[in-house]
């Protein structure tokens, strides 16, 4: 079955491009790599404001304009929360004075509502849980702002998640989340799971593509562009685009620090993977 899975939310999305770059806000084109994702990314908005109209980001306007040009039987990934548990989550319970645990249920319960909105409407949906939050202890940045330590703020990822897990189980829905994979038993973010101080690295991708066979294991999964290796058989498919995508992150690392050396090998990979 040829499905494609539209990846609707914040910053996050973009690592579904399947590159370590932060995609360009719809309604502009994504620049999207693997045929099974399309990406839209709906700026900053927070899980807890979908379900209302006119906040400042029209996260739910923007949402729901999407959602009405995506085909029903195709699939939508949901990816909101992540700055909800690195900005507000702790700051909201100490501002309003209760409990950490019962600021991250109200944040889940509002963006729940929103998700069975979604599905009511004849789509099948992957909600994604909240990734490990940056290992900053400061501010990262005026765009990317955090509140609390690396672990206070890993514990109330860990919160939202747990709660959204729950609540997408016993209503039937599809969740995926790598959030012990990418955590140290300390409880602070394994830092090569990131590809910058904030967004997750290419470097798990077939992890995660891996998992969603497993999760839809009738959906024709095609991991290339190019029509020949688009058309192997899946564990071949499978292993020649762990190579590749592993690869490609080492590039990425590499890049940082020495951009001259490594553009040729990157240019090779983008001729590989493209049509």
């Amino acid at each position: 079955m040829n499905k494609v899975i539209h990846c609707l939310g914040d910053s996050h999305t973009s690592f579904f491009s399947g590159s370590n770059t932060i995609q360009p806000l719809w309604p502009k084109e994504s620049n999207d790599r693997i045929p099974i994702f399309k990406t839209y990314r709906i700026d900053a908005s927070l899980a807890y404001n979908l379900c209302k109209t006119g906040t400042t980001t029209y996260g739910r306007e923007k949402l729901f304009n999407i959602l009405e040009k995506i085909k029903k039987n195709d699939i939508i990934l949901l990816s909101f929360g992540e700055v909800d548990c690195r900005v507000h989550l702790i700051k909201q319970a100490s501002l309003q004075n209760k409990p950490l645990k019962e600021i991250a249920k109200e944040c889940v319960e509002r963006y729940f509502s929103v998700i069975k909105e979604i599905t009511s409407l004849g789509y099948t949906v992957i909600i994604w849980g909240a990734i490990p939050t940056s290992t900053s202890e400061t501010p990262i940045n005026k765009d990317y702002p955090s509140f609390g330590s690396c672990f206070e703020r890993n514990h109330a990822t860990k919160l939202f998640n747990e709660y959204l897990s729950e609540l997408a189980r016993k209503n039937n829905i599809f969740f995926l989340s790598f959030f012990d994979d990418l955590t140290k038993n300390d409880g602070l973010t394994k830092r090569n799971c990131l590809a910058d101080k904030t967004h997750l690295s290419q470097r798990i991708m077939p992890l995660v593509v891996k998992k969603i066979r497993v999760l839809l294991p009738e959906m024709n999964i095609v991991l290339f562009k190019n029509t020949i290796l688009g058309k192997l058989p899946w564990k071949v498919q499978y292993t020649l685009f762990s190579i590749v995508w592993n690869f490609q992150d080492i590039l990425f690392s590499l890049s940082r620090k020495r951009k001259d050396l490594v553009f040729v090998l990157k240019q090779f990979i983008k001729k590989l993977i493209k049509k």
